[in-house]
């Protein structure tokens, strides 16, 4: 599969049309016969959105596969809630700017299928308390020699940055201000997505939280994820 086709395969447009309206988009590949073929269509994806960052091992696409907590790399999520279901996060906030968009595509279900859950922090109703939470208590964010201090919402800050995997919060309003974007706080705008093989799921980062649905799920499932900035 060429670039050329990989590109004419996804309508940009609308692609860019969802992410405005929705925070995310979801496209379906034409004929993909191999992991290959469909890793291809997510890095052409990726770079007509911007430029592609690598991932932990040096990837441009990764493979994103479900490990048990003893196997799984110290300090993720997947070190703490394994092949169970993962809460909502935003990718990479343990980086300065998290990156933009996650361009993300199924090569395989596993026999333990699992959605990928997804909020639009745009439509989360906090109360005043929870805002100023969110805006103003302060968490360590671990990384390493580089880590840093932060809050989940700044203001005149474009993205918002939760991940209960290396934020710390340092007071019992940083608490309020975690429980505040909890999947359990705002099942009635949360959205999953069931995936089939081929599938390609794009997310702004910046705006919508996404984690691991479903009661458990097997190293049978194979997503493939682009990071973007």
């Amino acid at each position: 599969m060429t670039g050329v086709n990989a590109r004419k395969s996804v309508d940009l447009n609308r692609v860019l049309h969802k992410l405005d309206s929705d925070g995310w988009c979801v496209t379906v590949v034409g004929d993909v016969q191999t992991v290959s073929a469909l890793t291809e269509h997510v890095r052409v994806v990726g770079r007509n959105l911007g430029e592609l960052v690598p991932g932990r091992f040096r990837q441009l696409v990764e493979h994103v596969i479900p490990q048990a907590e003893e196997v799984a790399y110290a300090g993720s999520l997947s070190s703490v809630y394994g092949l169970n279901a993962i809460p909502l996060h935003t990718d990479t906030a343990h980086w300065p700017t998290p990156c933009r968009y996650l361009v993300i595509a199924c090569a395989e279900t596993g026999p333990m299928p699992a959605p990928t859950v997804l909020l639009d922090s745009r439509c989360v109703a906090l109360s005043d308390y929870e805002m100023t939470a969110c805006q103003c208590a302060p968490f360590l964010i671990r990384n390493g020699r580089r880590s840093f201090y932060g809050a989940i919402k700044e203001s005149g800050r474009e993205f918002i940055r939760f991940d209960q995997g290396c934020m710390s919060p340092l007071s019992l309003q940083g608490q309020a201000a975690m429980l505040a974007f909890s999947a359990e706080h705002h099942e009635y705008a949360l959205h999953s997505h069931d995936w089939k093989p081929g599938e390609i799921l794009i997310i702004d980062n910046w705006r919508v939280l996404h984690g691991r649905g479903g009661e458990r799920t097997s190293p049978g499932r194979i997503l493939l994820r682009a990071m973007v900035k």
